[in-house]
C-alpha cells in the first residue's frame, strides 16, 4: 500500500475531476465578506418580519424579489 501524501496540485487535480460544486464561480475576499454581510442581513430581517414587526405586504415582497435569482440565472 502506497503511504505518500498527495502534492497540493493531485489533490486539486483529484477535487477537479470529482467534485460537481467546484464549477460555482470562486468569489473575491471583498465580493465573499459583501455577500456573507448581505445573507445576515436577509436573515435578520426574516427573524425580524416573523417575530417582531409587521412588514406591508408589498415592502416584504420586494425585499424577496430583490434577492431572488433572476429566471435567466437558473439552468
Amino acid at each position: 500500500m502506497n503511504n505518500q501524501i498527495p502534492t497540493e496540485k493531485e489533490l486539486e487535480e483529484i477535487e477537479k475531476n470529482y467534485d460537481p460544486q467546484l464549477s460555482f464561480r470562486k468569489l473575491g475576499v471583498k465580493l465573499e465578506v459583501l455577500v456573507s454581510l448581505l445573507l445576515v442581513l436577509m436573515s435578520v430581517y426574516h427573524f425580524w418580519a416573523s417575530g417582531f414587526g409587521l412588514v406591508r405586504e408589498v415592502l416584504h415582497r420586494g425585499c424577496l424579489l430583490y434577492t431572488s435569482p433572476s429566471p435567466r440565472d437558473r439552468g
